[in-house]
């Protein structure tokens, strides 16, 4: 009996020992267990923290020439108008429009075109563009293109350069005002178009005697001051004033003269020389003079 005392304890001890071992390496599997299972996200969430500031962002995306195309193209009828307002347009006096203006206040189809310029506006905010860090435009050149500033600021003359391409178009994404001072211009060179230039903006004031050779599209009023001129349209889903002598529309574009003719046949009493022109159809050397009347807007590839 003495012996089975003796025992009972020593065989307690070694399974409260193996119980303990048991325990331990449980715990020990556990942990790693845990370990495994946030660790790598840890790593991962470590070497992307680590590699942003070493290495280059990738490039941004660029608007493409589709893009472009349906973001303008989405004016619709909208650009029949040189000048539009939702909220109508006001002449202080004395200001020309060299198209068709038109508000949401008088008509159906002028109704219809609020929802269209609101849809353009839409889209060419959401166009992929080139961030513009300073607001100021002045003494700056660019190439056809889509940017992004957070306010625009023309205190004297801007470039626009299209490097031969007349179809060249640029958008000037302007999350706040457009203010052009009196005095400032736009210069095209190269084959740059007014009418493919398009400035969308929450509003527009343009000084006096500015030349603002572009499109304004905003979502706020638009201000003309006096004498200043605005070649191409001036469209608001708030309100237009125009100030006096303000001129607006005319933008320069191209004329295709087409004259059809017979196929050059030789014999028979034809005037024409061997595969040449009837001399009644003949064009050089010639003069025209042409006059343009009724016009209600004049197009560019970009803005037909």
């Amino acid at each position: 009996m003495d012996e089975i005392k003796r025992n009972v304890p020593k065989t307690f001890d070694r399974v409260s020992r193996k119980l303990v071992y048991f325990l331990v390496l449980t715990a020990l599997v556990a942990t790693a267990a845990v370990g495994y299972t946030f660790l790598p996200e840890a790593e991962v969430s470590a070497q992307v923290a680590d590699t942003k500031p070493g290495v280059e962002a990738e490039a941004p995306e660029v608007a493409t020439q589709a893009m472009i195309d349906f973001a303008v193209g989405a004016l619709h009828s909208a650009s029949q108008y040189t000048v539009y307002a939702e909220r109508g347009i006001n002449d202080k006096g004395g200001s020309t429009v060299r198209g068709t203006k038109g508000d949401a206040l008088r008509s159906a189809e002028g109704r219809k075109s609020t929802k269209e310029l609101s849809n353009a506006i839409d889209a060419m905010r959401q166009l992929p563009c080139t961030e513009l860090k300073s607001s100021d435009l002045t003494g700056k050149s660019f190439n056809p293109g889509v940017y992004c500033l957070n306010s625009a600021e023309l205190a004297g003359e801007m470039t626009l350069d299209s490097a031969g391409n007349a179809a060249g178009v640029y958008v000037f994404r302007v999350a706040g005002s457009l203010n052009a001072k009196g005095g400032s211009s736009i210069k095209l060179e190269n084959g740059a178009q007014g009418g493919n230039v398009f400035f969308v903006a929450e509003e527009a004031v343009i000084g006096n005697g500015a030349s603002f050779r572009a499109n304004i599209l905003t979502k706020g009023n638009i201000e003309i001051g006096a004498g200043a001129t605005v070649t191409d349209k001036a469209m608001s889903l708030g309100k237009v004033t125009m100030g006096d002598s303000a001129v607006l529309g005319g933008t320069t574009g191209t004329m295709e003269i087409c004259k059809e003719q017979e196929a050059p046949q030789n014999g028979g009493g034809d005037q024409r020389p061997e595969g040449g022109v009837n001399p009644a159809n003949d064009l050089s050397n010639q003069i025209f003079h042409f006059v343009v009347t009724g016009a209600t807007s004049i197009g560019t590839p970009a803005n037909p």
